[in-house]
């Protein structure tokens, strides 16, 4: 009854198209979205008495999600991505050449085999002093396997502890 109604006040032309689509969207299923999951790094021999420690927002010290030498390029980084922890290597460094003052950023950039790690960071307790050994961070991780990813917001601080 529906078919002919459609047939009498919209022709032909109208109802193959409409078959047209109920069949192209028959069978298909959404497409699934993967992340990657970012976690806690779950072997501390990886992380050492000096470089930075970035930990989930609210959690403790033994929350590490990111450690790395802080020691330029090539240093080693470390965190627990998709439940393994993995050693990643520091490539590259953007920062302004002056001293970062509070609020202000830079940028870092890690590797290993498939996976890219980008870590942005924003100052939020400078050294104040030349006898300062640590100094406060808030920061964006952003990995990348293939074409999935996943962010997390952290906070941390860099210096020997």
């Amino acid at each position: 009854m529906f078919i002919a109604l459609l047939l009498r006040f919209f022709g032909g032309g109208m109802l193959l198209l409409a078959v047209v689509v109920a069949a192209s969207t028959e069978g298909e299923k959404a497409p699934s979205i993967k992340t990657v999951t970012i976690a806690t790094i779950k072997d501390k021999s990886h992380i050492g008495e000096c470089g930075c420690w970035l930990n989930t927002i609210g959690g403790s010290s033994n929350s590490t999600v990111f450690y790395s030498e802080n020691a330029g390029p090539g240093s080693k980084g470390w965190m627990n991505i998709d439940g393994a922890d993995t050693q990643v290597l520091l490539d590259e460094v953007k920062r302004p050449k002056k001293r970062l003052k509070k609020g202000e950023g830079f940028t870092e950039f890690y590797s290993s085999d498939s996976i890219k790690v980008r870590v942005e960071y924003i100052l939020t307790r400078p050294c104040e002093s030349e006898d300062c050994e640590s100094w406060g961070l808030d920061a964006k991780i952003t990995v990348t396997r293939g074409k999935t990813r996943g962010t997390l917001s952290v906070t941390g601080e860099c210096g020997c502890g």
